[in-house]
């Protein structure tokens, strides 16, 4: 298996960050992830990881996920959204098994996550998941 690398750009001056992940990930790159990443997320606000040209994924991706979600909550105002790509991707039909879709803002296209996001201001207290904070984070494509 190749590793896979990780590109990550701000994307404004208002803490939006972009975090491409191409080819193979697992538990191999999950160090590299975690490199490549720490710095931001005390700067971030709104996360776009998009995983539509990855080519493997496996659970120790979707467990960086949710932490990074814990981590941006900690700090109080976040927004993460996924890119899973087109329908058929590595990233659509795992997130689609593991119904991820519940739990975290998915789009089909980078540039609908990036249209989409905005700062959240968590409640104090209040849930990880922003279940109820606005609608329903499962693109069209996927809603019944």
């Amino acid at each position: 298996m190749r590793a896979g690398t990780v590109t990550v750009t701000p994307c404004d001056s208002k803490g939006t960050w972009l975090v491409m992940l191409h080819g193979e990930h697992d538990l191999a790159t999950r160090l590299l992830l975690d490199e490549q990443t720490r710095a931001i997320w005390p700067l971030c606000t709104v996360a776009v990881v998009d995983l539509s040209e990855a080519t493997f994924v496996d659970s120790g991706v979707i467990r960086w996920l949710m932490s990074v979600e814990r981590e941006l909550a900690e700090a109080g105002t976040f927004t993460l959204s996924i890119v899973e790509g087109p329908s058929g991707t590595v990233a659509d039909r795992l997130f689609g098994l593991l119904r991820m879709r519940y739990a975290v803002d998915c789009y089909a296209t980078r540039e609908d996550a990036l249209a989409q996001t905005r700062p959240l201001k968590r409640p104090s207290g209040g849930p990880l998941h922003r279940a109820g904070a606005h609608q329903t984070s499962i693109p069209r494509r996927h809603a019944a």
